[in-house]
């Protein structure tokens, strides 16, 4: 079978062909080779955006195995092969998506290849060939960029246009409040980890948050501990755990940022993103400056542990 430079559309067939067996193909060049995704929540996409081999050689396109998380499909992730031909490389791989690739080396012996998109445009490989081993050094600038262009896509952008959206509807008809909390949640533990130099926050939920709110230059304003536990319980817990706010705490979209209800509150979801994004910022000012050297070495224990750098 001979994979073209145009990709055309795939009937069903076809494609879970790519997905469940081992397909041959034979190789020339690959400027793209690119496949829908049947089943995204067991499989990973193969995909491979690179520069062309120059030789033509044989292989199988073969479905990628089950890997329940992005640390596990990192582990093996590289750039360069080897065969009983000389080395090929890959420029641009995978971006957006995941790869398995099986050649032949010897009638016993598979090498797979695997490649991780950690931000829009950068790969695993962008950021772990930088040289962060000193707060002095050059790359810090790439490695700032790669972690705002994480952040923008996955949690700042799509509060964004949910707020643009709802803002063009009368105070009462606007409904994204608990997406908008939930993604801001999302986001509270995702800068916190990388403020704090934390790979896995599991069963530190409470404290995180209690932190964060009380203690975090853009909020401690407006939160004591009280306040912050009961955003943690009836909010992050309650959205992201039962899809609904605790007791009687309410999301709006007027009146001040947080509000007290005997046991409860009210949270101005717009005026806490504001604080959350200006927080965002603040982190990033820091992180650009070479003397905050405590928190360049939290930022690259987070960043090394999701590349999986050796």
């Amino acid at each position: 079978m001979k994979i073209s430079n145009t990709i055309k559309p795939f009937k069903t067939a076809r494609i879970a062909s790519f997905h469940f067996s081992n397909t041959p193909v034979s190789f020339r060049s690959i400027p793209t080779l690119a496949f829908p995704i049947p089943k995204a929540k067991t499989h990973a996409s193969p995909a491979v955006n690179g520069s062309c081999l120059h030789l033509s050689f044989l292989g199988f396109l073969h479905p990628p195995p089950l890997l329940h998380s992005q640390s596990a499909r990192a582990l093996s992730y590289k750039t360069t092969f080897r065969s009983s031909i000389p080395f090929f490389r890959f420029a641009n791989a995978a971006q957006g998506c995941f790869t398995c690739v099986v050649f032949f080396q010897s009638h016993t012996e598979k090498q797979y290849l695997y490649y991780m998109e950690i931000a829009k445009g950068f790969k695993s490989d962008d950021y772990n060939n930088l040289n962060l081993d000193t707060p002095h050094s050059d790359d810090w600038e790439s490695a700032i960029q790669i972690f705002t262009h994480r952040f923008e896509p996955r949690y700042l952008e799509p509060i964004r246009l949910l707020i643009q959206t709802d803002a063009k509807l009368p105070v009462r008809e606007r409904k994204f409040g608990f997406t908008i909390m939930a993604i801001s949640c999302l986001l509270i533990e995702a800068l916190y980890s990388f403020r704090n130099g934390i790979v896995d926050n599991r069963n530190n939920g409470k404290p995180t948050f209690v932190d964060f709110l009380t203690k975090s230059d853009s909020f401690k304003p407006y939160f004591d501990i009280d306040s912050a536990e009961i955003f943690y319980d009836h909010i992050r817990n309650g959205i992201l755990h039962q899809a609904e706010t605790k007791e009687k705490t309410l999301i709006r979209d007027v009146g001040p940022l947080v509000r007290k209800i005997n046991d409860s509150i009210s949270i101005n979801r717009t005026a806490f993103f504001e604080q959350l994004e200006n927080e965002f910022h603040i982190y990033v000012d820091g992180l650009s400056n070479p003397v905050n050297i405590v928190l360049r070495t939290h930022f690259k224990t987070k960043m090394d542990h999701i590349c999986k750098k050796p």
